[in-house]
């Protein structure tokens, strides 16, 4: 008797790294393999496209194919930048974590990132496993990343270009916060500013549903006296959901309006 596939099966998922061809050397540049024979390798700056970085590295190989010495032909015209340095870093830390660690995906994915606090604005848990882009609220509107994985600027465009058609865009310097965000074309609709305390009011419906007890509907009418906007963001219909799932994960039973 075969045995038959289970749809529903936990599976733990990949995690894609966007820059499996970069190779650190540890020089505080990174690179890409531009050509391998079979007593050497010939490296080439990453960056080649975007400063026009002419820096190539010479790998002679052992036996086995691994680099065993390495020799600088032409030397950087650029700075090396750190960001894009931890990037890398984290996403193959995290690959690593991924297929030796035990627990969720989620629970790696914090335990990874917290040795790497630069990266934090821009690389989500969404983001990394890619369910979802990135969002990044600033101004009254909600930005997804669409570019910028190895140039000096990310940039954003809204969220709703494919629902309204809105051509609202810019960039933010990397390594830099949301503060530097320069905006390149208008939006064609109105701000939202209630989208900007979202993941504010998230976080303290969560507190207080694994912290106060009695009903869901006192624990959201303790957020709604704080934050009057939630009625607007997540109606009680929504919020109860979310309680009940925390309450659950934190041992309290879980109970009905």
């Amino acid at each position: 008797m075969t045995k038959r596939h289970n749809p529903y099966a936990y599976k733990r998922p990949n995690i894609p790294l966007k820059r499996l061809g970069i190779i650190d050397l540890g020089d505080g540049h990174l690179y890409r393999n531009c050509k391998k024979l079979s007593d050497k390798m010939y490296l080439k700056c990453s960056m080649f496209k975007e400063v026009n970085c002419k820096a190539s590295y010479v790998a002679y190989l052992d036996n086995d194919g691994h680099p065993y010495q390495y020799k600088c032909v032409v030397n950087h015209n650029h700075p090396s930048n750190e960001f894009t340095l931890q990037s890398v870093r984290f996403l193959k830390a995290l690959q690593e974590a991924v297929k030796t660690l035990p627990g969720s995906t989620k629970n790696i994915f914090d335990c990874v990132i917290s040795s790497y606090p630069e990266i934090k604005e821009v690389y989500t848990y969404n983001n990394v496993v890619g369910k979802t882009r990135a969002s990044t609220y600033y101004g009254g509107y909600t930005y997804g990343m669409y570019s910028g994985a190895s140039s000096p600027k990310i940039y954003f465009r809204c969220s709703g270009f494919r629902s309204t058609g809105c051509r609202g865009k810019g960039y933010i310097l990397r390594g830099q916060g949301i503060e530097s965000f320069v905006l390149l074309s208008e939006h064609s609709h109105p701000p939202n500013f209630l989208m900007e305390k979202r993941s504010e009011i998230a976080k303290t419906l969560k507190e207080f549903a694994a912290t106060i007890p009695g009903k869901p509907i006192d624990v959201y009418n303790s957020v709604v006296s704080i934050y009057p906007e939630i009625e607007q963001l997540w109606p009680f219909s929504r919020a109860v959901r979310t309680i009940n799932r925390i309450r659950q994960k934190t041992g309290f039973m879980r109970t009905t309006p």
